[in-house]
């Protein structure tokens, strides 16, 4: 997890320092781009690279879907290294136990969760990237917010809470905030229970 981990880390500071403090974010559409633009420059760094997909349908089962709005995985295999939620409420405090549960819905399948990309009718211009990616063990779960502040509310679940409701999340979970309460730049957290 450290180097996916770290590396996530890294991509939100460098979106809310070059996109949101700059004031170039409006709406979570918009952080989703500048997040994927982050990313997608920093997988590079990493052992085999990467390849960053924008809410694909993930298969829960028995006709159940879920759209997380980013799903990482690698370009030299079939794995999916992590899965993120995003939420963009800069003067409200989130609610983000849904899609936590998604999150763990999917890490509650395991490597019986997966997604493709078939409705692509494009030419194989890359054939060794996969059209079908699956979740393995190390496969970590991300939720990423920019919003007023934390504060106790039953409807926003910090680290320690997550891993209270979703204790299987344990050593897969990592939380990423900005929060814009103050009235300067936003102030970047992260969150890494394993740690």
């Amino acid at each position: 997890m450290d180097e996916i981990a770290n590396m996530l880390i890294d991509s939100w500071r460098q979106c809310i320092s070059e996109f949101y403090n700059v004031r170039h974010v409006n709406s979570e559409a918009c952080l989703q781009c500048a997040l994927w633009h982050c990313i997608a420059q920093n997988l590079n760094l990493i052992d085999g690279g990467g390849i960053t997909f924008v809410s694909p349908s993930v298969t829960l089962g028995e006709g159940r879907f879920v759209f997380p709005d980013l799903v990482i995985c690698s370009q030299e295999s079939n794995q999916v290294l992590a899965t993120l939620e995003i939420k963009y409420l800069p003067k409200k405090v989130p609610r983000n136990r849904n899609d936590i549960a998604n999150l763990a819905a999917i890490c509650d399948l395991g490597s019986a969760a997966n997604f493709d990309i078939s409705r692509y009718q494009g030419g194989a211009t890359n054939a060794h990237v996969p059209s079908t990616f699956e979740y393995s063990s190390s496969s970590i779960f991300v939720w990423c917010g920019i919003f007023s502040e934390r504060r106790e509310c039953s409807n926003f679940l910090d680290a320690s809470q997550v891993l209270k409701e979703f204790p299987h999340l344990q050593s897969r979970y990592l939380a990423l905030y900005a929060l814009t309460a103050g009235h300067g730049a936003a102030e970047i957290q992260f969150e890494r229970p394993d740690q």
